[in-house]
């Protein structure tokens, strides 16, 4: 795929820049990948507006100031066809041009995000302390570790940025790394040659960054504080002088509660397209009764492609890493997926748990949906039992998954909670989001050895927050 088979629109949020917004509409209008750029006038008391128009940008004018982040999502709505958003500072001036070097990750689809790394500021910025903050935050919110957590010069795959709740004001940019990241997109850094104008050590520096350290601290506070229960242990800390200090911030990880018991049998249900409106309602009374006496969690589902299918999935699950899969080289079985992801230089091929399963003397079983053959098959494509409808022999297996459709699956469900042996583990799971975005889906764990509360894994770092590629390694 090429930048011109996307359609890609600048968003550049603007508050008194009449100095340098035409200049950077003008070198964003100059590259040949982008399509529009839309400037948000963010309650400007100077020229923004006219500079902006008479660089050939569409402007969107807000009568009051909404800040950072309300103005990128402003801009958002008013072109919410893109593929790829570029997000744009107004006062990068003709070095917006190199901005362009943040869409061929996104072209070459090894990347859902990119950042700009800035050359060094020097005595022109601060001391560092809210970047350190932001970083720090990053990282415990999300396990990403940022060169450049306050960039603002960002390229984002539309769906992805239409389904995130951006943070206010100056909490933007670490607010959509960590929820970029804990859905499940690749986020990655590039060094670009890009300036701006830095606020330096004067006083009016030290305020800006005042404001901006206390942005941050709201963005971080619900994305790092379990709001509720309460559990881990978080302390937020905020101290502010101004010039020579602000605010640090810390999370405790998450303690892991080793398992009352070791399950002897794990039993996967998989529901397709299962949502949190599913959860609580009423809609499937089983799987709200197992959720009551069990472990929950909001999972990623983020496979190695765009569109997510059932398919890519399942191998994904059975890989325990996110992997390619498409009809055709399923065509061949599991050695045609294994094919397709060769070279990929993943951590692991489809079929790995099979693999592992099988070596280890275990015995796999799949009722219902031929894709959910790619969970538990091995890599030359064999499962023990395969069934279209579930009963009791099934339940032999050691690692039993069992897909019979959504309107099945809590009927479903009950069987296997009433006639599972004690000691079965019980974990349901969605291998896609319920629409043709990337959304969490939840994931339940109940029988053997489970706590109730929430799940959490070592990849996430996060209490209620896990992944597809987490389910493997948990069977295991």
């Amino acid at each position: 795929m090429t930048a011109g088979a996307l359609r890609v629109v600048a968003v550049v949020p603007a508050k008194d820049r009449a100095d340098t917004v035409g200049d950077t509409v003008s070198a964003l209008l100059g590259l040949s990948a982008v399509d529009e750029v839309v400037v948000v006038d963010d309650g400007s008391r100077d020229g923004t507006a006219a500079a902006a128009l008479g660089a050939g940008a569409r402007v969107v004018r807000l009568p009051d100031n909404v800040g950072k982040g309300g103005a990128v999502a402003a801009g958002v709505a008013a072109a919410p066809d893109a593929d790829v958003y570029l997000l744009v500072d107004a006062d990068v001036g003709s070095t917006a041009g190199l901005v362009d070097e943040l869409l061929q990750p996104l072209v070459d689809d090894e990347a859902d995000m990119t950042i700009a790394v800035l050359p060094p500021a020097g005595r022109r910025g601060g001391f560092g302390k809210v970047r350190d903050l932001a970083r720090h935050g990053i990282r415990r919110g999300s396990g990403f570790e940022s060169r450049a957590p306050l960039s603002g010069q960002r390229a984002v795959r539309g769906p992805l940025l239409r389904s995130l709740d951006l943070a206010a004001r100056f909490g933007l940019e670490v607010g959509l790394t960590i929820d970029a990241v804990r859905a499940g997109a690749r986020v990655h850094e590039v060094d670009v040659a890009m300036d701006h104008r830095h606020t330096g050590r004067s006083v009016s520096g030290f305020r800006h960054r005042a404001r901006q350290g206390a942005d941050i601290v709201r963005a971080l506070w619900p994305r790092l504080v379990d709001e509720r229960l309460r559990l881990g242990a978080l302390v937020v800390a905020t101290v502010l002088f101004i010039g020579l200090s602000f605010v640090s911030a810390a999370r405790a990880e998450p303690s892991s509660a080793p398992p009352a018991a070791r399950p002897s049998k794990v039993v996967l249900v998989g529901v397709p397209g299962l949502g949190w409106d599913d959860v609580g309602t009423g809609r499937l009374p089983v799987l709200d009764r197992v959720l009551r006496g069990g472990a929950v969690a909001a999972t990623s589902v983020r496979t190695a492609s765009h569109t997510p299918t059932p398919l890519e999935g399942y191998a994904t699950l059975g890989a325990g890493a996110r992997v390619k899969a498409d009809p055709a080289a399923a065509r061949d079985g599991m050695p045609g997926l294994i094919e397709l992801n060769n070279g990929r230089h993943l951590p692991s091929l489809p079929g790995a748990l099979g693999d592992a399963l099988h070596g280890a003397g275990r015995t796999t079983a799949v009722v219902g949906s031929p894709d959910a053959l790619f969970a538990l098959a091995d890599g030359r494509g064999r499962v023990d039992r395969v069934q279209a409808a579930l009963d009791a022999t099934a339940l032999s297996a050691d690692v039993l998954l069992v897909d019979v459709g959504r309107s099945g699956a809590d009927e479903a469900l009950g069987y296997l909670i009433s006639q599972a042996p004690s000691g079965t583990l019980v974990l349901v799971v969605s291998v896609t989001p319920p629409g043709t975005e990337w959304h969490t889906t939840p994931m339940v764990a109940w029988g053997a050895g489970v706590r109730a509360g929430y799940l959490h894994s070592p990849s996430v770092r996060r209490l209620g927050v896990v992944t597809l590629t987490d389910v493997a390694p948990t069977v295991l």
